[in-house]
């Protein structure tokens, strides 16, 4: 018998393994029966909707206009209002949407500000700060949790996470 040289070896374990994701145990005896759920989950994507409404979007325009000799100054809420907006107001609302986010509970508190902000009563106040900073602190406040505020200063001092 002639000795089979690694290579070989490592040429034969990967047709094995070709044959059984082929189908050997492809489904497990299943056939087609549960196909549908089948599926990876997709990424996260707080963009992602079914209807058409972003205020994101939006802001962006109204960001991109600042230039032209008309620029976009109103935001039209999820719930049909048209509110007045500035080009800072707008520039701090998206930094607050578009900040980096530093763990799950960030994340849902983050979505929960988005969807609030859609609606006039959710927009309202920020739009009443005065400044970004005063906009960031409305946000703390109302959303951002203890466990949000420490998981930043720990990245901030270059703690693992």
């Amino acid at each position: 018998m002639e000795k089979k040289s690694v290579a070989q070896d490592i040429r034969d374990l990967a047709n094995r393994l070709e044959k059984i994701a082929e189908g050997d145990m492809d489904d497990l005896g299943l056939g087609d029966h549960g196909k549908e759920l089948d599926r990876d989950e997709p990424a996260y994507n707080p963009d992602a909707k079914g209807d058409k409404f972003s205020l994101i979007n939006q802001i962006a325009k109204i960001l991109d206009s600042r230039t032209n000799p008309n620029p976009i100054d109103t935001i039209t809420t999820r719930d049909g209002s048209e509110i007045k907006i500035t080009m800072d107001q707008a520039a701090n609302i998206k930094r607050l949407l578009s900040r980096e986010t530093v763990n799950f509970t960030d994340r849902e508190e983050k979505e929960a500000f988005r969807k609030d902000i859609e609606t006039k009563v959710g927009l309202v106040p920020f739009l009443d700060t005065t400044d970004g900073k005063s906009m960031m602190n409305l946000y703390v406040q109302k959303y951002m949790s203890d466990t949000t505020k420490m998981a930043i200063q720990n990245k901030r001092s270059g703690m693992p996470e």
